[in-house]
């Protein structure tokens, strides 16, 4: 970090290299679609590489990024909403491979009938998490997927922990509800 800070351009790309992957599925789980993942990828580096001097090694290279990538999906959201059109319009809807996160293949184990009750949990459960509040989605994401402890997430959020434990206390209670009652 100090190299990229002193304008070594091998140090940035060496640093972009060890955390873009964990940006993309940052992104990826939080309902953006690949080709606007990757779009946005771009410009969170870009972000960051014209931001470096402002960097002041308190926290990981990792939290800092997370905070700028947040920002640039909270951006993302809101233009989103703002151009939204009908999906007829646009020829593109729920059946569309490009409208949400592509899914992984399933463990060779189970069989046919596991596989697809699988695929449609999980649909379920990232159809939920788009309807969900952004504040409890991100604190959800942060914590259960990408994994990330209380304390940094606090950080990330701007937000005490007890906010951060409270919003994902609601977005599990969300997602369990809606689960069970099928909608």
């Amino acid at each position: 970090m100090l190299r990229a800070q002193a304008g070594d351009g091998l140090a940035f790309d060496e640093l972009v290299r060890r955390h873009q992957d964990l940006i993309f599925n940052l992104l990826r789980r939080l309902g953006v679609r690949q080709q606007d993942a990757e779009d946005m990828l771009q410009d969170i580096f870009i972000k960051a590489y014209r931001s470096l001097q402002r960097f002041n090694l308190k926290s990981a290279f990792s939290t800092w990024l997370y905070s700028i990538a947040l920002n640039e999906w909270r951006s993302w959201q809101r233009s989103r909403k703002r151009r939204r059109l009908l999906p007829f319009l646009t020829g593109s809807g729920p059946g569309d491979a490009e409208d949400g996160p592509e899914l992984e293949p399933p463990d060779p184990g189970p069989g046919p009938e596991e596989v697809v009750h699988r695929r449609l949990q999980l649909e379920r459960v990232e159809k939920l998490l788009e309807r969900m509040h952004p504040a409890l989605r991100e604190a959800l994401v942060l914590r259960d997927i990408q994994e990330l402890e209380y304390q940094e997430i606090s950080q990330l959020l701007g937000v005490p922990i007890g906010t951060v434990k409270s919003r994902i206390n609601r977005a599990r209670g969300f997602l369990a509800k809606k689960m069970e009652n099928r909608g």
